[in-house]
């Protein structure tokens, strides 16, 4: 899922690594120190994951992804009601049909917002 994400953002310069460079996605999400940045982590791969949805998944989030995002989920030790509550925030902003680097922005930076604007992608 995250390999294909540049072919995906039309970033076909960007330098190429194959999945034995990528550590697995539980080893990353123990690193998260913070609640907060638990949160936001479920927050991400949930965007990611269903705005990667092909035309031709039956379901919401397809299987590699569905299983991607769990092992990263039962990492995070987040409450039911945490991730229910992250779940349906994530399902309310895809539903706005913004595209993928959008999403990933709003959660990092807040809607509407980036930290520099010079920095931008889309202005590269």
């Amino acid at each position: 899922m995250i390999l294909e994400l540049p072919d995906r953002l039309g970033l076909s310069a960007v330098p190429r690594i194959n999945q034995v460079d990528l550590p697995p996605l539980s080893s990353l999400g123990k690193q998260l120190t913070t609640h907060g940045d638990r949160c936001l982590a479920a927050r991400i791969a949930g965007l990611v994951a269903g705005v990667s949805r092909n035309p031709e998944d039956q379901q919401d989030i397809n299987a590699d992804e569905r299983t991607a995002y769990r092992e990263l989920i039962n990492t995070l030790n987040l409450e039911d009601n945490e991730l229910e509550e992250i779940e349906f925030s994530v399902r309310q902003q895809l539903s706005e049909g913004k595209s993928l680097l959008q999403i990933i922005e709003d959660a990092l930076f807040g809607k509407d917002q980036w930290p520099d604007e010079a920095l931008h992608p889309m202005n590269f």
